[in-house]
């Protein structure tokens, strides 16, 4: 039987796996994004692909507790509602 402290290990694990998984995917962002600069792409693109910062990372309330108060009035980050051309 898994203990407390074993499911908190595997919990941590979990969430830091998760976080390289998302600054992975960042950098690889990055990287793409530089590269249209680089090539000069049109402004329509750039503002299409905007940079993301640090606060587009964190995690929105109402995915961490469910039921919060408020929770609707908060807005996701751009690339959560992004549509592709």
């Amino acid at each position: 039987m898994p203990t407390a402290i074993g499911k908190q290990t595997a919990v941590t694990k979990d969430v830091r796996r998760a976080d390289d998984q998302v600054n992975r995917h960042v950098r690889a962002y990055k990287r793409a994004r530089g590269a249209l600069e680089r090539l000069k792409a049109p402004k329509e693109v750039m503002d299409m692909y905007k940079p993301i910062l640090p606060e587009d990372l964190n995690l929105s309330g109402d995915v961490a507790e469910e039921h919060r108060l408020g929770q609707r009035n908060e807005v996701l980050a751009w690339f959560l509602a992004h549509r592709s051309p």
